[in-house]
């Protein structure tokens, strides 16, 4: 970290962490920091401004990822399954590029506050069909939260991840403080038209809406 002059002052210059901030992918943003995708798929938290940058779980630990290595051992590609608790598996598996799986894997991804450690959560809205997984900061893997998939959005609120399912129509709860993930519906609406997303956001008095998105031709 090198330091600048400005007249009187020093003023401390930070360096953005490798590999280079331009060759990652931007698949989320909030409470300051950006959640990126490099060159090999691998995701990391990073803090534009302090410079800070955290590796999430190897993507190999996501259920429908696996790793192929070459006659050395070393990662060469990845196996991307196309299976959901939901559906189950509608294609053979496909195989990606270290810098291509990023493109088909990850959707869009939220960090929110982890009030029981003092840490983050990353929740991951990731294909095939939009399913969720998430982890800590700190943890060595992702915790896939089946059966239901086609998520479009999330929030996390009073320590409960709410979810928007469009495919059920639903807002789901997920509670992720205990051993055991628990899931509750606490929003039904029935499908109306064939295209649609919907959002979940919280409300300036505190309570959740569920936002429907209506695309026309």
């Amino acid at each position: 970290m090198p330091l600048q002059p400005r007249g009187e002052e020093v003023v401390q210059v930070n360096s953005l962490p490798e590999p280079p901030i331009r060759t990652r992918c931007l698949i989320g943003s909030s409470h300051g920091w950006l959640v990126t995708v490099d060159d090999r798929s691998e995701m990391h938290l990073v803090n534009p401004i302090t410079c800070e940058q955290i590796a999430l779980p190897s993507v190999i630990t996501i259920e429908q990822v696996n790793p192929i290595v070459d006659e050395y051992g070393a990662l060469h590609k990845y196996e991307f399954s196309w299976h959901s608790r939901a559906r189950g598996v509608y294609s053979s598996p496909s195989i990606f590029a270290l810098d291509k799986l990023r493109h088909e894997l990850h959707y869009k991804a939220f960090v929110f506050p982890d009030t029981s450690t003092g840490s983050y959560i990353v929740m991951l809205i990731h294909n095939p069909m939009r399913q969720l997984s998430f982890a800590r900061v700190g943890d060595d893997k992702w915790t896939w939260l089946p059966p239901y998939d086609d998520y479009s959005d999330c929030t996390y609120k009073d320590g409960l991840l709410h979810a928007a399912c469009t495919y059920k129509g639903e807002l789901h709860t997920f509670d992720l403080s205990g051993p055991v993930v628990t899931r509750k519906t606490i929003i039904s609406t029935p499908r109306e038209y064939d295209c649609e997303y919907m959002y979940v956001v919280q409300a300036p008095w505190g309570s959740l809406l569920l936002i429907w998105r209506i695309f026309e031709d």
